[in-house]
């Protein structure tokens, strides 16, 4: 059995409870991310190819840097939010898995002609990796050209790559690192990762991402949102300056004018319903719905934390409810301008 089998398997038994995170700032740990999916995109053509699909500057992702991006309807609404990074001479692309089957089809309906081979990557295991104390950071990153001091700054996707591994961090409160292992794999670094005791389930991952104000979209809300609703362009998901792409002239035109009137927080809620994403966040005010939860997950048996893309002009009323349970607003790890918001 090899080194990466044993730890594909210990991946699939956490040590830790599915609502604890509060031991992911203190020793590091790994976590399975089975709600994520891999592929790899190859061919001559590759660069050219998702240069004209993706809302983010494709030419600008390297071995030493990933990035975040969408990819849209012509209305500008997003059918996917993924990461894209390069790992051996192909584009790597991460997606949540319930959208990945319906994401792959539509891309490959557009390949026509053009030389682009999109297959799972089957053969690697993709897991996360919480670092609080930055033990790992310095053998992950020491075939890059980025230095240690730009991975402390919180940099985002900065990227390493070896024969044996592609990684990348992500940006946020957390040490966070996301990691694509070939499954064969007896290197330094991964007997360093087979040696980690705390293993987290997948929702800790989803909770981190919600705390660092990461969207991403499901099948219960794709084609609801344009990037900017999910504050996409502050986060670095959105170039403004590349070459079209499916919705590009929604997108741009949204940007330069500078009137969204919807936008991404962040909310906590303590309610014994299971809240799930697409429900619609109500004002009592009006009794209407003002806006929907983009991601949600339980930090104790009745508490939740979730995005929501909402109305600006309502975020600072109290009386806003998810199934009959009050939510509450809480802070993002950056800024989040109230452009739209009624004088």
């Amino acid at each position: 059995m090899t080194t990466m089998q044993t730890l594909h398997e210990k991946l699939l038994t956490p040590t830790l409870p599915a609502y604890a995170i509060e031991g992911a700032d203190s020793q590091a740990a790994m976590v399975s991310l089975l709600h994520l999916r891999a592929y790899r995109i190859s061919g001559d053509d590759a660069s050219s190819f998702l240069q004209g699909q993706f809302t983010n500057d494709v030419n600008l992702v390297s071995a030493d840097q990933a990035q975040l991006s969408a990819y849209c309807t012509p209305k500008g609404r997003m059918l996917a939010i993924f990461y894209l990074c390069r790992w051996q001479n192909d584009y790597v692309l991460i997606c949540p898995a319930d959208i990945a089957e319906s994401f792959m089809q539509r891309l490959k309906m557009y390949i026509m002609r053009s030389k682009v081979n999109i297959a799972e990557a089957s053969d690697e295991v993709l897991l996360g990796i919480i670092d609080p104390q930055q033990t790992l950071q310095s053998q992950i990153f020491s075939s890059s050209c980025v230095t240690t001091d730009d991975t402390n700054k919180q940099h985002s996707y900065v990227a390493a790559c070896t024969d044996d591994y592609l990684c990348f961090t992500l940006p946020g409160p957390s040490n966070r690192y996301l990691m694509l292992c070939k499954s064969d794999a007896s290197d330094e670094i991964t007997q360093s990762l087979q040696k980690i005791e705390h293993v987290f389930p997948e929702s800790v991952w989803k909770q981190m991402d919600i705390m660092s104000g990461l969207p991403f979209v499901d099948a219960d809300t794709q084609e609801l949102f344009v990037p900017q609703m999910t504050n996409m362009e502050l986060i670095e998901g959105v170039s403004f300056s590349k070459g079209c792409y499916p919705g590009q002239e929604v997108v741009a035109r949204l940007h330069y004018l500078g009137n969204a009137n919807r936008r991404m927080f962040q909310f906590s809620c303590h309610s014994d319903k299971d809240l799930t994403t697409g429900e619609d966040i109500v004002s009592t005010l009006s009794d209407k719905a003002i806006g929907k939860v983009l991601s949600v997950e339980k930090t104790s048996e009745q508490d939740w934390i979730g995005l929501a893309v909402l109305r600006i002009e309502n975020i600072q009323e109290d009386g806003l409810q998810c199934k009959d349970s009050r939510i509450t607003i809480t802070s993002l790890p950056y800024n989040v301008p109230l452009e739209g918001k009624k004088k």
